[in-house]
């Protein structure tokens, strides 16, 4: 077993990328409204997946 593999998240308001999360499990949007709609991708060994069809979380 090699190196470590790098894994993480992005994160995306109304369509556009707000954060690209390397370091967590978990990111807290600041800029956080009850009709803000998010969607989430997967980033594995540096390449986005697909995301998750946006869904508003208030």
């Amino acid at each position: 077993m090699g190196g470590r593999v790098s894994a993480g998240f992005s994160v995306y308001r109304e369509g556009r990328p707000i954060a690209a999360v390397t370091d967590s499990t978990t990111y807290l949007e600041p800029a956080d409204t009850p009709a803000s709609t998010y969607a989430v991708a997967p980033i594995a060994r540096g390449k986005e997946g697909r995301s998750t069809p946006a869904r508003a979380l208030g």
